[in-house]
C-alpha cells in the first residue's frame, strides 16, 4: 500500500553519495592567504579609505555645484 502524499515519513531512495574531494592545495592556499603581513593590510586599508574619501568628496562637490542650479529651477 502506498503512503499518502501528505505523510511526514521520510522518503528514502538509494542515491549514492557524491565523491567530490577537496583539492589538496586548498588548505595550503588558505594558509598562505592568512600569512599576509600587517603592513600590507594597513596599506590596503589606507588605499580603501582614500578611495572612499575621494568618492564622498566627489559627491559632496557635485552637490555643491548642482545645488544652486537645481534650486533655481524651482
Amino acid at each position: 500500500m502506498r503512503t499518502p502524499l501528505n505523510s511526514l515519513t521520510p522518503v528514502l531512495r538509494n542515491y549514492s553519495r557524491s565523491v567530490v574531494s577537496r583539492p589538496a592545495n586548498d588548505n595550503a592556499l588558505l594558509r598562505a592567504a592568512g600569512r599576509v603581513s600587517r603592513m600590507r593590510r594597513a596599506a590596503e586599508a589606507g588605499v580603501w579609505m582614500a578611495a572612499y574619501g575621494f568618492a564622498i568628496a566627489g559627491l559632496w562637490y557635485g552637490s555643491l555645484v548642482a545645488g544652486p542650479y537645481l534650486r533655481s529651477l524651482g
